[in-house]
């Protein structure tokens, strides 16, 4: 027991209170915005990655060098 007071501190050793509203639609809205961050991110550089291989010299020719 004298490893989990310090491992565990008293002060964390409380009840858990639920959210208010407010609180539980900011946690919302930064989830939201994460994941639309997220995938805006993967697009650009799905994006860029097919701009630089298209933007090759011999893109539409069929014949190999």
């Amino acid at each position: 027991m004298a490893v989990d007071s310090t491992i565990i501190k008293p002060e964390l050793n409380q009840p858990l209170k639920s959210m208010d509203t407010q609180s539980f639609l900011t946690s919302l809205i930064l989830a939201i915005a994460l994941y639309a961050l997220y995938r805006a991110m993967a697009d650009a550089i799905c994006l860029l990655a097919l701009w630089k291989l298209s933007s090759g010299p011999n893109v539409a020719s069929d014949e190999v060098i």
